[in-house]
């Protein structure tokens, strides 16, 4: 059986020059046991310069086996977490039935979740707000803020609308009472809100201020119109139709 051995760039340059030093090429094959004709051609390869172009493919190989090595245990290891992952899916508790779920995380019991935008609304084209009964809306600026609540007295809703999106967006509700700050543009909103069927509470606000609870924004100060038109707090409120433009000339 014929046996091959390889040599690596160094011992050939070293071999190399031991012979241009002046050792015979027969005393360097016995010595290192090699043929003299492997021996001549890595001399006419090292004053060709081919060794360097040699030692250069040897390191990009080098750092190819090493990149590829690592991006193996890579793999490895990933593969492994995604056979942990797939047996914890498995032996994990499944959700009860009517728990809240958005985006696949889902809320613990107890715990009533509010969030701008519901896939519900996404799939049906309209707000999933079933049990709404009372709406604070601030209208301080050109986007409005709603808080809404539900029988519970807990936050269902927490809204931005453009100007251009109210009507529409309040005309897909049943009816509800809807509560703002009481100014020279609330009478036109509580006018288009009366004609969709909802109850509209326009409130002073010297009363809203003290219910804000935390800094000043536009979703506390709905919130706090929420919390005056509850009927546990509200000492002074106009409700009923609003004024038309001739009432108010």
């Amino acid at each position: 059986m014929v046996t091959y051995r390889t040599h690596s760039i160094e011992f050939n340059r070293q071999v190399v020059q031991e012979f241009l030093s002046g050792e015979t090429l027969h005393g360097l094959a016995k010595r290192h046991e090699l043929p003299r004709n492997l021996i001549r051609i890595w001399v006419q390869k090292y004053e060709a310069g081919s060794f360097d172009e040699d030692v250069a493919a040897a390191d990009t190989m080098q750092t190819y086996e090493a990149r590829i090595a690592a991006l193996e245990r890579l793999v490895g290891r990933q593969a492994l977490e995604i056979e942990f992952l797939k047996g914890a899916l498995k032996s994990a508790p499944r959700p009860r039935s009517g728990t809240t779920s958005v985006l696949g995380w889902t809320a613990p019991d107890g715990i009533v979740m509010c969030q701008n935008e519901v896939v519900e609304d996404l799939k049906q084209g309209r707000p999933s707000v079933d049990k709404l009964i009372r709406i604070g809306m601030d209208t301080s600026k050109s986007v409005f803020q709603l808080h809404g609540v539900n029988e519970a007295e807990q936050p269902v809703l927490r809204k931005k609308l453009q100007r251009s999106q109210v009507l529409a967006f309040f005309a897909q509700l049943p009816p509800l009472k809807v509560g703002m700050e009481a100014c020279g543009a609330a009478h036109y909103w509580a006018r288009e809100l009366h004609a969709l069927g909802h109850e509209v509470v326009l409130l002073p606000p010297q009363y809203v201020k003290p219910y804000v609870k935390r800094g000043k924004s536009d979703a506390a100060d709905a919130e706090a119109i929420c919390e005056v038109m509850s009927g546990r707090t509200c000492v002074l409120c106009r409700s009923g139709a609003p004024k038309t433009r001739e009432r108010r000339c």
